[in-house]
Order: structure tokens, then sequence, then C-alpha cells
């Protein structure tokens, strides 16, 4: 978890794809990451929020951005921040949205 947390704080931004699955889609031993305090993107999340870094949620095809409640405590945060969305027919500008998002500081 170490490597995890040095990248988070080495990053400007941490971008975090949420994809149709990605809030029920089972982990190796757990019915889902959000069951496991330790899971990498769990962690990820966590370290992006507390220590203040930029995280820009990415909604992919059209997949449902998670609320607050369906979120652990220690991730609900994410359920703040506005999204950026595209789907594998995204236009330019969509693409310029989250292009956009990246570079502001």
């Amino acid at each position: 978890m170490a490597a995890i947390e040095q990248a988070v704080l080495d990053s400007d931004v941490v971008v975090v794809l949420v994809g149709r699955d990605w809030p029920t889609a089972p982990v190796a031993g757990r019915d889902t990451w959000l069951d496991d305090p330790d899971d990498p993107l769990r962690v990820t999340v966590r370290i992006a929020l507390t220590s203040g870094r930029r995280l820009v949620p990415v909604v992919l095809d059209g997949a449902s951005y998670p609320r607050g409640a369906c979120l652990p405590d220690d991730v609900a945060g994410l359920a703040r921040l506005q999204s950026v969305a595209l789907s594998g027919d995204s236009s330019l500008d969509e693409v310029l949205v989250l292009v956009r998002r990246l570079l502001a500081g």
C-alpha cells in the first residue's frame, strides 16, 4: 500500500474510471472492492480524498454514478465530486471537457 500512497501523493490529479459494474464488480475472495478497506482502488480513492489531491471521476458508457450512501464512509466523498461522462461514441467536445478538467489547476 505504500507504493499506492506514494503514487497518489506524487500525482497532480487522480482519475477514477467508473464503469457499469464499478460498485458491484466481484473481486477475488470478496463480494466487491467496497468490502475490503485494503483494496487498491479503495485505498487510491481514500488517499486522494484525504490528501487533497484533485480527483476526477470519469463515468464510462452510461454507468450510474455512485451515491454517497452506497459507498463506505472513507470513500463517500467521491460521490460529491462532479464527474465527466464518456462513452465509446464520445464526441470531441466530451473528450475536451475531460482534458480541460485534467488541465485545470
